[in-house]
């Protein structure tokens, strides 16, 4: 089953999308005002492990249980979305027991660091890529669990209250990094736990309020070459400084400040939804303005590899289809009676 949601304004429900199918794009939508979820995306029988593409879309939730995205078990191409959730911005789940893939590009994952929430979760086994993207809020910005492989590479993690990433949880879980900006976290910026295997390189750690990097017991987090607000390297009362009870071993450090040059810096998104989008529908006299446009990094999924995906995607159906036929028949011939 092919699903495409395109080009869509949905206004003050409790769930802007319930989609199911094996093939599914959603792209160029706007959710406001929404209360449970933005877009739900499951599997069931006749979907065990739906494909899908989520592009260009800006949801904008209210409550305190609002996710933008939640997606489980299929593969996900998420890209130049506005996630903006109170309780999560983005949950991507895995319970299939197959390793699946995820890639976010570019989006904004917003979540209210008041809740107990998360503005990305991304939990069960995965190759995870997360890259270009702006993580803001929540307890945690970004939590990852489960046996993942997770890329992260040239995002913004600011303003969470716990930690801006906190991922691991066994030996199975590889975490690898390039050109992170974690900034300006009111806990501490990244957290690697529970044996895992982490390697976060030529960021920049920088006014987190506790720690820059936390290595869990039985880990240890390769973090050279990183800018800790000091050309001396973590700690000494000027720059963010490392934790265990673990080990960090950040030597040698950066000797300037990657900012603007290899690191991304913050768009101004935070005040990009106004507070419209965060309070219940009341009855309003006059023309009700629509949320300014957030900035987003544009998606590099081309029309013309979009339409070769789909195509991709049908030729499957098509032997899905023959194949399901030819079984049929084949039954109808083993309980075809005698003559």
């Amino acid at each position: 089953h092919r699903v495409l949601v395109t080009g869509n304004t949905i206004d003050s429900v409790t769930q802007g999308m319930n989609l199911y199918g094996d093939s599914i794009t959603v792209s160029d939508n706007v959710i406001t005002r929404a209360s449970s979820y933005g877009i739900y995306v499951s599997s069931n029988s006749y979907n065990p492990l739906p494909y899908g593409i989520v592009q260009r879309n800006r949801i904008f939730m209210i409550g305190s249980s609002g996710q933008a995205l939640e997606w489980y078990n299929g593969d996900l191409a998420s890209e130049g979305n506005y996630y903006g959730g109170t309780f999560r911005g983005a949950y991507v789940y895995n319970s299939s027991g197959v390793t699946r893939t995820v890639s976010l590009l570019g989006d904004t994952l917003l979540a209210d660091s008041a809740l107990s929430s998360r503005a990305l979760f991304i939990t069960g086994p995965w190759n995870a890529s997360v890259r270009r993207n702006h993580i803001q809020g929540g307890e945690y910005g970004l939590l990852g669990d489960g046996a993942t492989t997770l890329t992260l590479d040239s995002n913004v993690v600011t303003g969470s209250s716990v930690y801006g990433a906190q991922v691991g949880g066994s030996a199975a879980y590889t975490v690898t990094g390039r050109w992170n900006n974690f900034k300006d976290n009111a806990g501490s910026g990244l957290l690697v736990y529970g044996g895992a295997s982490g390697t976060v390189t030529d960021g920049r750690f920088v006014g987190n309020a506790g720690y820059g990097v936390v290595a869990g017991s039985g880990t240890t987090v390769d973090a050279t070459s990183n800018w800790w607000g000091s050309a001396n390297g973590p700690g000494g009362g000027v720059a963010d400084s490392v934790s265990g009870p673990g080990t960090v071993n950040w030597t040698p450090p950066l000797g300037s400040d990657p900012l603007g040059t290899t690191v991304p810096t913050t768009p101004p998104l935070a005040l990009a939804v106004p507070d419209l989008w965060r309070t219940p529908l009341v009855r309003r006299s006059g023309v009700q303005s629509a949320p300014s446009e957030p900035d987003v990094v544009q998606p590099t999924m081309t029309r013309e590899r979009m339409m070769a995906l789909r195509a991709e995607h049908r030729e499957a159906a098509r032997k899905r289809g023959l194949e399901h036929r030819a079984e049929a028949e084949r039954r109808r011939q083993e309980h075809r009676p005698q003559r």
